[in-house]
């Protein structure tokens, strides 16, 4: 395993554990007009899957009280409409720091009978997670699911976050 520490902009440091076998990077992302930041994997060798993990500061009062599972119900609701699933099957986990939701689903247009494109996926598992006044939201995309869900969702479980402190004020949650 891996374990890297992320400079979250003013804000504070993501600490994450992965596997070796995964390419790690980070990019500040414009949504909105608001901007944060995005630590993205991807395989070693190959496209089987893409992993986001992006941390958006929301401050401590309004991480404690984010329903991560209502909040995951109505984002996830858009992707109902491509997908094989006609209802999301929400799972909840609990790590040391992190707490939060995901669920997965099954692209309905995705081909068995031709190879896939290098952004076509089957599969997409979608998350949010509370930790220490951020919120993460992971997007894994894969052809072979089994093969990452399990390490992505011990990712999360085992993340940490150590707040600077500024006087900078939070945005509100993630409205994906």
């Amino acid at each position: 395993m891996n374990e890297r520490s992320y400079a979250v902009g003013k804000i504070g440091v993501l600490k994450l554990g992965f596997p070796r076998e995964w390419n790690d990077s980070i990019q500040t992302v414009d949504e909105g007009g608001r901007q944060f930041a995005a630590v993205q994997f991807r395989p070693t060798a190959g496209n089987d899957f893409a992993i986001m993990v992006e941390v958006i500061y929301v401050g401590e009062t309004n991480t404690e009280t984010l329903d991560t599972k209502a909040a995951l119900f109505q984002a996830g609701q858009g992707e109902l409409a491509r997908s094989v699933e006609k209802t999301l099957d929400i799972q909840d986990f609990q790590g040391a720091q992190a707490a939060g939701s995901y669920f997965v689903v099954t692209d309905k247009n995705f081909s068995m009978l031709a190879p896939p494109g290098p952004d076509d996926y089957r599969y997409l598992m979608q998350g949010y997670a509370k930790l220490n006044g951020v919120v993460l939201t992971v997007r894994l995309v894969s052809n072979h699911i089994a093969n990452q869900q399990p390490a992505v969702l011990e990712m999360i479980k085992t993340a940490r976050f150590t707040r600077n402190i500024t006087g900078e004020s939070p945005t509100p949650p993630p409205a994906h």
